[in-house]
């Protein structure tokens, strides 16, 4: 399967599972694939122009998702099996960007055009689970939710950006309550 194909896969399978999560189950169709993977909002942007529920790789076709996407910039990667968190600590000084340096950063800047609150990277490499990435203001937002009910996270201290935590997406879908979202 063709990288192009195997990361649209992964995409949609990502978002069924956030419209699962954020139906109790009765709804697979809440979330899906932004148009262009976000490349339009992209390129408006740059424009100087908004474009609603279009930044990132996950946008909500039915407005009952709505609380949580205007609320949650989601990228999803899948691949990169030469990289890992571990990067982070044993790359030597010289080494270019790594590849998750390179995703932050994007998410980081989206961040601002979108409007919205916080970022989550959803990463999958080939034979592992799903893992997801988010920025200190949105684990400082479901931090209770994590620490009472998933003992398996972990921050990364990157210094020009500060603090980043990690774990598998399925612990999000299992600890933390799509009603965190719903209730602002």
């Amino acid at each position: 399967m063709k990288s192009h194909a195997k990361g649209s896969l992964f995409e949609r399978e990502v978002c069924r599972s956030f419209s699962l999560w954020w139906s109790n189950n009765t709804n697979d169709a809440i979330f899906w694939r932004s148009d262009s993977s976000g490349a339009r909002a992209t390129v408006r942007t740059k424009q100087g122009k908004q474009t609603a529920n279009s930044y990132g790789d996950m946008s909500s076709v039915d407005q009952s998702g709505f609380p949580f996407i205007n609320r949650v910039l989601v990228e999803m990667k899948r691949g990169y099996n030469s990289s890992s968190i571990q990067d982070f600590v044993d790359r030597s000084p010289n080494s270019k960007k790594l590849p998750y340096e390179v995703f932050t950063d994007k998410l980081n800047q989206e961040l601002k055009s979108s409007g919205r609150d916080f970022w989550m990277l959803v990463i999958k490499r080939d034979r592992r689970e799903k893992i997801a990435f988010v920025n200190r203001a949105f684990f400082q937002f479901i931090r209770e939710q994590m620490e009472a009910r998933c003992k398996n996270w972990m921050f990364i201290r990157v210094i020009k950006d500060g603090y980043y935590y990690c774990f598998k997406l399925d612990d999000f879908f299992n600890c933390v309550a799509p009603s965190s979202f719903k209730e602002k």
